[in-house]
């Protein structure tokens, strides 16, 4: 048997396509993330750098412009991107809180967090 990750679990706020936008945008929020960094690593590597006069990391191919400038735009088109899906995803909560009314976002808040701000 797996065990359960730690932290809450909760159930989905809805169903069908609005649940299938949810887990969409979260999948793919976590997937931009991890290309840009990859992206990242692969734009210091290609270009060399020094990190904090630290130790310095030698460029891939010093002398290949086009590469480095391939990697350059594709790290800030995802940079781009993952800004637009977090403003959608966060007009997304704002909408649940302020249009739909369903409590969505106060399910994701600690527990004694709402107890103590509902008691004072």
């Amino acid at each position: 048997m797996v065990a359960a990750a730690p932290g809450r679990h909760l159930s989905p706020a809805g169903s069908g396509l609005l649940q299938f936008l949810s887990q969409t945008i979260h999948t793919g929020l976590y997937t931009l993330l991890v290309v840009e960094l990859v992206l990242g690593f692969s734009n210091v590597w290609i270009r060399g750098d020094n990190i904090f006069t630290l130790f310095t990391i030698p460029a891939f191919d010093p002398g290949n412009a086009a590469l480095r400038d391939l990697v350059e735009d594709l790290h800030g088109l995802v940079a781009n991107i993952i800004l637009s899906v977090a403003g959608i995803h966060a007009a997304a909560a704002l909408a649940h809180h302020f249009v739909w009314r369903d409590g969505l976002m106060l399910r994701m808040l600690n527990k004694n967090l709402v107890k103590q701000r509902s008691s004072g």
